[in-house]
């Protein structure tokens, strides 16, 4: 298996609070800080030591985290399960902002939560106190009240939690991710404060052995990047952030699969893709370049005005300054102040079609989209709830040549 690791200081390195999440598996649970809650939950009655006895199990996501809202589904299936057995549901966000309550509440009401919804206090006491550095992120926690293992919503599963009701299960655990033979190892370190020991930049890419499974890619403003499971046009697509529609194959490219991390300085969260773009493609054996061709896209208009929709909200943020998100996983989509132009790019490549912006729309917008995936008609249904009208036509397209290095 081929494997490539970078590592690179060019930034100020950032350092890490209290333990690591490893120290922190089989240790108390620290307690939970919230500051509001919804579905008609008080977050002041949401505590570990209530359910201490029990078994909980505690998601930290976000709005704007695809894969976090990608997993409602599967929380909800454990949570319809375990009703009325001793095990307690906690879903926590992250989320910021003077907008922060009003996110959570358009998700909710287009992906049901059937946990406890609550989030976490200002200042994010409960975040630090489980160094949260990544979303997704799932603990669980024992009857004792004892963190027992520290894992993504979707590993868990009902043998896991009846183990744990019986007090059969194994010792606690965090993921160990196996370290692989035949490893190549390339280093770049540019002068500049901070240290290798915890860099500004690091990148993993390596080929995906696994034969079958779902793929998934995520860009997180706190630092980190991840892709599993791409074929090699699934991840030039990602990393350029157009839909594969917009890509050209010259050659017969290899035919493998790769998954990618990136941990980086927050401040690199809008140029992460251009760092990408100039190492990934060399690191998996292809070359791109820009060129033209006449095909098919489509237009999308708002003729009528926006509308709210069940499966669809598209609203101008109501604060034009600060953080900007997007996320995307399995017909969910969830974007926050972001411009039109920006939004089509996503859309696109989530619908795997080519989309041209004739809206009019000028500043920052807020967008959440539910639809089938792969089902274009389902894409068009739950655009037109908002007002969102796409026709298709022909036009000469910018597009990428993909050539095989090797071929």
């Amino acid at each position: 298996m081929y494997k490539l690791i970078i590592s690179l200081v060019i930034l100020i390195g950032t350092a890490s609070n209290g333990y690591s999440q490893q120290e922190l598996v089989g240790k108390p649970a620290p307690e939970l800080q919230l500051g509001a809650g919804f579905n008609g939950i008080d977050h002041k009655q949401v505590s570990l030591k209530k359910a201490l006895g029990k078994v909980v199990m505690i998601e930290f996501w976000a709005t704007w985290c695809g894969p976090c809202v990608g997993a409602f589904g599967h929380i909800n299936e454990l949570v319809n399960k375990f009703r009325g057995k001793e095990v307690v549901f906690i879903s926590i966000s992250l989320d910021k902002g003077a907008d922060a309550d009003q996110k959570i509440r358009n998700i909710l009401k287009i992906r049901p939560l059937n946990s406890m919804v609550v989030k976490d206090a200002d200042g994010f006491p409960t975040k630090k106190a489980y160094n949260i550095s990544s979303i997704p992120v799932t603990i669980l926690i024992d009857k004792t009240g004892r963190i027992f293992q520290i894992t993504n919503p979707n590993s868990v599963n009902e043998e896991l939690l009846n183990s744990m009701l019986t007090g059969k299960s194994s010792e606690p655990s965090v993921p160990v991710k196996k370290m692989v033979e035949n490893t190549e190892t390339v280093k770049n370190v540019v002068p500049a404060q901070g240290n290798l020991h915890n860099p500004a930049f690091s990148l993993t890419i390596e080929e995906n052995n696994t034969v079958a499974g779902s793929s998934s890619w995520y860009r997180q403003p706190d630092g980190k990047a991840g892709a599993n499971n791409l074929s090699t046009l699934s991840f030039i697509s990602w990393i350029y952030g157009v839909s594969a529609d917009y890509l050209v194959a010259l050659d017969s490219l290899p035919e493998k699969r790769w998954n990618l991390q990136a941990l980086y300085a927050p401040g690199f969260n809008d140029t992460i893709l251009t760092l990408l773009q100039q190492i990934v493609p060399h690191s998996i054996g292809v070359q791109v370049t820009r060129g033209k061709k006449m095909m098919d896209v489509y237009v999308l208009t708002c003729p009528d005005g926006i509308k709210p929709g069940t499966k669809c909200t598209f609203n101008k943020s109501a604060v034009q300054e600060g953080e900007s998100h997007s996320g995307s996983s399995e017909g969910f989509i969830t974007v926050t102040r972001q411009p039109v132009k920006s939004i089509i790019e996503i859309l696109g490549a989530e619908a795997g079609i080519i989309m041209v912006d004739q809206t009019g729309f000028e500043g920052l917008y807020d967008f959440i989209l539910d639809f089938t995936r792969g089902n274009l008609s389902s894409f068009i249904n739950s655009l037109k709830e908002c007002g969102l009208i796409l026709t298709k036509e022909q036009r000469e397209t910018d597009v990428l040549l993909i050539r095989n290095v090797n071929f």
